[in-house]
Formats: C-alpha cells, structure tokens, sequence
C-alpha cells in the first residue's frame, strides 16, 4: 500500500513535469519510456537508520580483500519499515546501496489493538514469534503510551 501510494504520486508529478528536459530517460534494455520518480513528500517524515557497519574479509591470493557490509532501516512510524544490506569496497557507497536496497523492501506492520477499540490501533495485534538464524524477536502487546522495553541497541528497529 505504501509502494503504491509512493509510485502513484511520483507517477503524477512525472506527468507534470512532461514538457521539462530530463523528466523522462529512456532505458536501453526495455525498449520504452520511463518514468523518472519524483521524490516523496512522505519521505520526510521517514527515518533512516545505519543499524550497523561492519567489515568483511575475503581470502585471495594476494592477501586478504576488505570490504564493508552496511544494514539499514528505514520507517516512517505509520506502520511501514524497509530493510536492506549492501556490501561494498567504500563505507558511504555500501550505506547508499543499503537505502536505496530498502526503500525497495517495503514492509507494513499490521497495528492492533490492547484493551478497548478507542482512537486508532497503536501495538501490534497479537504476540509475535519470528528468528532468524540464532535470533529470537518477540513482541507483545503493550499500553497506549508504554515505551519501549528493549536493550538500546534494539530500539532503533523496533520504532
């Protein structure tokens, strides 16, 4: 729905800006037109954050090659998150790879209630499994108002 909405206006404001040099680009590979997107008025309201860089290392034969592995999430706390990874020889290249990898993934969250149906949904409806690997996330239904009870390095995804 977020997707939707997001190609929706951008897809009209390419139509605005028709007549102005630049609006449209024409790909080599599919034989058409495209459309270049316009960036989002939502887009402001969204946060994005660098959860982590690390380096990786790969064995050759003339040594060891480091390059750097970047894991980002956006949101825009209306219920949507995206998450990406990019791996990359420069930090700032593989953070850029990382959002625009995101900004691809769009996830919604589907909200709920706890207690009363009073104002609009702010928890999620149910309690909630999900692993990865060794890792175990679990959410609960809280309060309106609760703050989050998460180490500090978890907070930054679960807003």
């Amino acid at each position: 729905m977020f997707a939707a909405h997001f190609f929706a206006q951008s897809a009209a404001a390419n139509a605005n800006q028709a007549g102005s040099p630049g609006a449209r680009w024409q790909d080599p590979h599919s034989g058409g037109d495209l459309p270049v997107l316009a960036p989002d008025p939502e887009a402001a309201r969204s946060r994005t954050n660098v959860l982590k860089i690390m380096p990786v290392q790969k064995q050759t034969r003339a040594g060891q090659r480091t390059r750097f592995k970047a894991f980002v999430a956006i949101g825009d706390s209306n219920g949507h998150i995206c998450l990406g990874v990019k791996c990359s020889k420069e930090v700032a290249t593989a953070i850029r790879g990382a959002i625009i990898l995101a900004k691809l993934s769009v996830v919604p969250v589907r909200r709920g209630y706890w207690g009363n149906k009073i104002g609009k949904p702010h928890t999620v409806p149910c309690k909630v499994f999900g692993k990865c690997g060794s890792i175990l996330v679990r959410l609960n239904p809280a309060l309106r108002g609760t703050a989050l009870c998460r180490p500090r390095s978890r907070r930054s995804c679960s807003r």
